[in-house]
C-alpha cells in the first residue's frame, strides 16, 4: 500500500525523508505516513495499480519547477539570482 502526502506549503525538496514536488509526496511506510498525518499533513491511500517509483515519475512529469524570482539593479539593469548578491553589487554600483 502507497501514501500520499500534501503538505498546506507547495514545498519541493526533502523532507521527512522524502522527497516532495510542490506540497506532494509519496510513501509506502505506514508509521511515516501516520506520523505526518498527526502533525497536520494530508494523507490518502493510493488506490491505482503501479510502483511507488512510477506515480513518483507521474508526479515529477506533471510537475511544473517553481520560476526562480530575479532581482533586477535599478541603476544599471543587472540581474542577480538573489537579494544578497543584488545588495553586494548595489553597494558598489557606479552606473547612475
Amino acid at each position: 500500500m502507497s501514501y500520499q502526502i500534501k503538505s498546506n506549503l507547495p514545498v519541493s525538496g526533502s523532507h521527512w525523508g522524502l522527497l516532495f514536488r510542490d506540497g506532494v509526496a509519496v510513501t509506502d511506510k505506514r508509521d511515516l505516513a501516520d506520523k505526518l498525518k498527526e502533525r497536520g499533513y494530508e494523507v490518502s491511500e493510493i488506490q491505482e495499480a503501479g510502483t511507488v517509483d512510477n506515480i513518483v515519475k507521474t508526479v515529477d512529469n506533471a510537475a511544473v519547477e517553481p520560476e526562480q524570482e530575479i532581482f533586477t539593479c535599478p541603476k544599471c539593469a543587472k540581474q542577480y539570482k538573489s537579494a544578497s548578491a543584488l545588495k553586494r553589487h548595489f553597494d558598489k554600483c557606479e552606473a547612475e
